[in-house]
């Protein structure tokens, strides 16, 4: 018995989660789990100011599933790793030393050729480095902490796909995909020609008129959730706009400090500089770039001010 069999015997047997479509793996599913195995990979391996992700993730399908889903993975895994770099900027002021412990993000997708596996379901293993389970023959091989969370060739040329879209990542093989690291993840704040603003200063002003007076918030948290008056939770990390033309919540911002930047979530009607924001829904947040000096329209009603403070 090899190690991936090991594996499969070990977590198959009553912890797969199936795909929410009946019997066959979908992109939501293969999204949802590999940023869920990222953000408990963090949670569990992570100490003292010292933040630990995983770099390479092995991935195993079903023949079907895998057949299915292998022409979307250029597509699907480019925003994989876009939600990599979110949850490290959620968990960097709990871990402020970040820095990527590889120069690169790996995916390697295999089918299961003894149909072991069942349609709509996967096996996840996740490490620091690079595991290439093809190259294992027994289990004494494996020398570095794996994370398996069970869950539920050049063909490009020949098909009419945009190339603009392929940029940032290389694929070495069919299945097998390698994600540069940004420079985000390649240095700490604290090494960054930008001085981060202390714990206690307000970093951001927002400002909006209200029967002929200008009334402004400040905010000092790196995540501020923005709702209407009609909001009775007393948390620090509310920001209350005074009208009820302002929905409960509203949006949230995100500050971070390793590049002094911004970001907006919208959850009811947003225009940010006169150009509508996507809605987000529960914990599926989708960002956008907040530039100094934008305006911020909140239900074709109540006009917000941004302006940076630090």
């Amino acid at each position: 018995m090899d190690i991936f069999d090991k594996i499969k015997k070990a977590f198959l047997s009553d912890s797969i989660i199936d795909s929410k479509q009946s019997g066959q793996l979908n992109n939501r599913v293969l999204y949802k789990e590999l940023l869920d195995h990222f953000e408990a990979y963090i949670r569990s391996e992570s100490v003292g100011r010292r933040m630990i992700y995983p770099m390479a993730f092995d991935v195993m399908l079903s023949e079907n599933d895998y057949i299915s889903r292998k022409d979307a993975l250029k597509l699907v895994l480019p925003e994989v790793v876009d939600g990599f770099y979110e949850i490290v900027r959620k968990y960097a002021d709990r871990y402020p030393n970040f820095v990527a412990p590889a120069n690169y993000f790996f995916f390697q997708f295999a089918k299961d050729r003894e149909q072991k596996i069942e349609p709509g379901k996967m096996v996840v293993a996740a490490t620091l480095h690079t595991l290439d389970f093809s190259q294992i023959t027994s289990s004494s091989e494996i020398n570095v902490h794996v994370s398996v969370k069970p869950v539920n060739s050049d063909v490009d040329s020949l098909k009419n796909i945009n190339k603009d879209i392929l940029v940032g990542f290389d694929r070495l093989d069919e299945g097998v995909f390698k994600f540069d690291v940004k420079p985000e993840l390649k240095s700490n704040p604290s090494n960054s020609s930008h001085q981060s603003p202390s714990p206690n200063s307000e970093i951001a002003d927002f400002s909006y008129s209200l029967q002929g007076a200008t009334e402004h918030i400040r905010i000092k948290a790196h995540k501020v959730e923005f709702s209407g008056q009609r909001d009775t939770r007393k948390l620090g990390n509310i920001a209350i706009i005074k009208s009820d033309n302002v929905d409960i919540p509203h949006f949230t911002v995100l500050y971070s400090p390793q590049d002094n930047s911004f970001q907006l979530a919208a959850f009811g009607k947003t225009r940010l500089n006169q150009v509508p924001v996507p809605l987000s829904t529960g914990a599926n947040l989708i960002w956008t770039p907040l530039p100094n000096n934008s305006t911020i329209l909140l239900n074709d009603y109540i006009q917000l001010k941004f302006k940076k403070l630090s």
